[in-house]
């Protein structure tokens, strides 16, 4: 005689894999950069956002590509291989990604847009 599932069982089983795709990938991703996150909180805390002013945090990941986060736009070249301060004013609020070189509102989200390039 064989036993059936239960309901319950797949119930289970769907609430296990719902919170495995939904906590999943930002755990890699806490893994993944454990070293730089904890660096860049810190620093970003202390980052006054003057007027004609850039400050940042850059790395090279282990693919080789140089990843950057700044308080202010950059100009960014079509292959990412730089990244130009032009004296823009920073952003109060938002973190500037290199690559791609876009906007972003917090931390997490540099870390995000940073997985698509590592």
């Amino acid at each position: 005689m064989h036993k059936r599932f239960t309901i319950k069982t797949a119930l289970l089983v769907t609430v296990i894999a719902a919170v495995a795709f939904r906590y999943g990938p930002w755990l890699y991703r806490r893994t993944k950069y454990i070293n730089h996150y904890q660096r860049l909180t810190e620093q970003a805390a202390n980052w006054e956002r003057r007027p004609h002013h850039a400050e940042g945090y850059t790395y090279q990941a282990r693919n080789g590509v140089w990843l950057m986060v700044s308080t202010s736009e950059h100009e960014v070249a079509d292959d990412y291989s730089t990244a130009t301060y032009t004296g823009a004013t920073p952003d109060p609020n938002r973190f500037f990604v290199v690559p791609p070189g876009k906007w972003v509102d917090t931390i997490d989200d540099v870390f995000v847009t940073w997985d698509k390039f590592d």
